[in-house]
């Protein structure tokens, strides 16, 4: 299992970039929060991670600096998966309060045709606070932050290390 900081800063950062990362395992990649715009990017080519291959994501709450990064991976998979440069499925978990957002950000700012992508290829998957997934093959106990709980300091899950 590898971890890769993308950013630590705050969302008012001009010289790092927010908050997010990337838990590797093989050939396995789970991103967690975006960041803010196409900088994700940016430091997904940093870290030498193809966004090609992260096809799980968790968006922990919705603020811009934890989202809008989200909105561009949301653009680049679509448009992949139209163009047939990747196949499969891939998934974005978020509270239910997000999930619609999400979905309304889709229809928005993605083109037609790549927002059709949205249900049948890229699902966007509500999680509740104390429920238990298995992600990277370990289980993943979400702990989502909704109107009640803001706070941005509150951890968004907890991980069972499980046998390694």
């Amino acid at each position: 299992m590898q971890l890769t900081m993308l950013g630590t800063g705050n969302a008012a950062v001009t010289r790092c970039y927010n908050t997010c990362f990337v838990l590797r395992d093989g050939d396995s990649n789970f991103l967690v929060d975006g960041g803010v715009g196409n900088g994700l990017l940016r430091q997904l080519e940093l870290a030498d991670i193809d966004w090609r291959t992260l096809r799980t994501i968790f968006v922990t709450h919705r603020h811009i600096d934890h989202i809008m990064g989200v909105a561009w991976m949301m653009r680049k998979l679509c448009q992949a998966m139209c163009q047939g440069d990747i196949s499969g499925d891939a998934v974005i978990y978020a509270h239910q309060e997000l999930v619609g957002l999400l979905h309304q950000m889709a229809q928005i700012l993605l083109a037609k045709k790549h927002a059709a992508m949205i249900v049948p290829r890229l699902h966007i998957v509500p999680v509740e606070d104390g429920e238990t997934l298995d992600i990277l093959g370990r289980p993943t106990t979400f702990l989502t932050s909704t109107p009640a709980r803001t706070s941005s300091l509150a951890s968004p899950w907890s991980w069972s290390r499980g046998e390694s």
